[in-house]
């Protein structure tokens, strides 16, 4: 029991870490996701389970993410950062 609530105290700072960060890029961004705020939102959405909210096109990036362990997941977002910025970033919208 104690091992379970420290794993669950420990997920919620990491959740509203994760808040904080992309609120601070918003941010600094000026509301534009760009690459890495995509990526970054996708991220976050796995983490916190809301990736059926995400559009169609997005959910298999997602599901993607979600089927690797930790330390795999933070390098599929690297390689998406870097395939992206290849591609006109004017065409990254989270909306529908």
């Amino acid at each position: 029991q104690q091992v379970e609530n420290s794993y669950i105290i420990t997920r919620r700072k990491s959740d509203r870490l994760l808040v904080q960060t992309f609120g601070a890029y918003l941010d600094l961004s000026s509301g534009e996701l760009g690459a890495e705020g995509l990526v970054l939102w996708l991220y976050f959405n796995v983490a916190i389970g809301d990736k059926e909210t995400l559009r169609p096109d997005y959910q298999g990036i997602a599901a993607k993410i979600e089927g690797l362990a930790p330390a795999e997941q933070l390098d599929l977002c690297s390689v998406l950062i870097r395939e992206m910025t290849q591609i006109d970033e004017s065409n990254f919208s989270v909306n529908q």
